[in-house]
């Protein structure tokens, strides 16, 4: 809405400008941001998924019955086989990873990113509203927008405008960031680490060699 406003230079002259252009590149950038904010929404809803289908009580009895045969091996004296162990390392793996991983990524979002997501969620929602009145301030002659320092241009004031409107932008443009790399970091980053982290545990778990780097 405030990016389609026009604004009539007037005085005979016919002239019709639209300073609220200068928002296209935060528009392509918010696109984006709702690409990115899907997927993300779409990797919690395949760890939920993949959360039930570990807590299958199928799964737990399987667990259940691998740990006793190893443990029936090892009673007898003799050393487990390692296609056993290494069963039993992936059912573990499969069963306990994912709970694992996403307490992880909890307590690391709670720590380092909980205020600052919080910070980012409501300045985003202040630059909105902040454009908002801008937009309402070009038809009443308007008040001080909220989050902007200086009080809103009128609508004749197109400089102004233009200001006030890259003012509103950046603060707005700041808060996607951030939030973007929330994201990133909660859904991507840290479930590879961690995960990274199990799977070289389950490895030496099941006894296999860990890969060496090359070189």
């Amino acid at each position: 809405m405030v990016q389609g406003t026009e604004v009539s230079a007037g005085l005979g002259l016919g002239v019709t400008l639209t300073p609220g252009q200068v928002l296209d590149p935060i528009n392509d950038l918010i696109e984006q941001f709702s690409t990115l904010a899907l997927w993300a929404s779409l990797a919690f809803g395949a760890q939920v998924l993949m959360l039930k289908m570990g807590a299958f009580w199928g799964m737990s009895l399987l667990v259940t019955l691998l740990a006793v045969a190893c443990m029936g091996w090892l009673w007898s004296g003799r050393p487990c086989p390692v296609h056993l162990k290494g069963l039993l390392a992936v059912v573990l793996l499969l069963r306990f990873a994912l709970p694992l991983v996403n307490v992880g990524s909890e307590l690391a979002f709670q720590a380092f990113m909980a205020e600052r997501y919080q910070i980012s969620q409501q300045g985003l929602g202040d630059s909105a509203r902040a454009l908002g009145a801008l937009q309402e301030g070009r038809q009443t002659g308007g008040t001080e927008p909220l989050g902007l320092k200086s009080p809103s241009p009128r609508w004749w004031d197109v400089p102004g405008q233009l200001d006030a409107l890259k003012q509103a932008g950046e603060q707005a443009v700041n808060h996607i960031i951030h939030l973007a790399v929330i994201f990133c970091v909660q859904t991507l980053v840290l479930p590879l680490v961690l995960g990274g982290v199990l799977l070289a545990a389950g490895r030496r778990l099941a006894g296999l060699p860990m890969k060496k780097a090359a070189g």
